[in-house]
């Protein structure tokens, strides 16, 4: 079974379930990155990405 749901501020969740274990896979995408960057900041993302 797979639940789909997007909250308002437009993050994207997706659920995986099977019946037959007591395990979930679970995924979290938004639309945050390189891609999305104003011109300003390119960038911005990628350094940040090493800063762990």
């Amino acid at each position: 079974m797979i639940f789909d749901t997007t909250f308002n501020g437009g993050l994207r969740l997706l659920v995986e379930s099977t019946a037959a274990t007591d395990v979930a896979a679970v995924g979290v995408w938004y639309n945050h990155g390189s891609r999305d960057e104003p011109v300003e900041l390119a960038g911005a993302t990628h350094i940040i990405e090493h800063m762990r």
